[in-house]
């Protein structure tokens, strides 16, 4: 993508998102750590580290974006994240994010 491309007042933000695969006895396993999740996802959103975090469809997978320098440091956030480390999550999947933001203020 060219900056021709972009509209004024537009940009991009480089960020990682966290796709993260629940596995199929995930809510018996979610359901006694599910405060702490949310707890920590709330802390690090008030930290600016979350931009966004939410389920998919039934629960069936997670999605989170995370504003950090690299994809080791996402993947160390989903690693200590206690629907990981639970067993809630089966599988995880990190991938660069273009995070699309208005900057015409």
């Amino acid at each position: 993508m060219n900056d021709a491309e972009i509209p004024e007042g537009v940009e991009f933000e480089h960020v990682w998102a966290i796709e993260a695969q629940f596995r199929p006895d995930g809510e018996t396993r979610r359901r006694p750590v599910r405060h702490a999740h949310l707890t920590r996802l709330a802390q690090l959103m008030r930290e600016g580290v979350v931009i966004v975090a939410g389920a998919l469809g039934n629960v069936e997978s997670a999605f989170i974006v995370v504003r950090v320098a690299d994809e080791a440091a996402a993947r160390n956030l989903a690693e200590t994240d206690v629907y990981w480390t639970s067993g809630a999550w089966a599988t995880f999947l990190i991938r660069p994010y273009g995070l699309l933001k208005l900057n015409d203020a």
